[in-house]
């Protein structure tokens, strides 16, 4: 299947079998993010992969109405990124998160990404924060992508 192909079959996927994602795969959808474009090329991003159940659980309470597929995902990738490296951190880790978006895909596996910045978590605070302390990271959160 070419490129072309793939985006127009894309599709958010939000039901997962909870299935283990194959290294080898995980790792082609990360090298995918981190071999994006940024502006100037300051790549303000960083990137968590949560695998332990019990994370992704809790992971599932992390946004009001759009998180629940979580419980049953086999991983999740967190992207944060910084804003002080460039003011145009919004837009790189858009390009982050659709580029690693197209290689799940094209790998036969679903995703969908569930926006963090200025949303809630469904104990009131912000998912930002809520994300931060979950996983022990400083700094600011923009998406998250998740994996059956």
């Amino acid at each position: 299947m070419n490129l072309l192909e793939i985006m127009q079959n894309r599709r958010s996927v939000r039901t997962y079998t909870g299935e283990k994602i194959p290294k080898e795969k995980l790792d082609q959808i990360l090298q995918a993010g981190l071999l994006s474009p940024s502006g100037r090329n300051r790549k303000p991003w960083e990137f968590i992969v949560v695998q332990e159940r019990e994370t992704l659980e809790k992971l599932s309470h992390c946004r009001v109405g759009a998180a629940k597929m979580l419980e049953n995902a086999g991983c999740a990738i967190v992207v944060f990124a910084n804003p002080e490296k460039t003011d145009v951190w919004v837009e790189d880790s858009s390009i982050v998160m659709s580029n690693m978006h197209l290689m799940a895909d094209a790998l036969g596996l679903g995703s969908c990404w569930i926006q963090g910045r200025l949303r809630e978590a469904e104990n009131g605070e912000s998912t930002e924060d809520y994300c931060r302390q979950l996983l022990n990271v400083r700094g600011s959160m923009f998406w998250k992508q998740f994996f059956p």
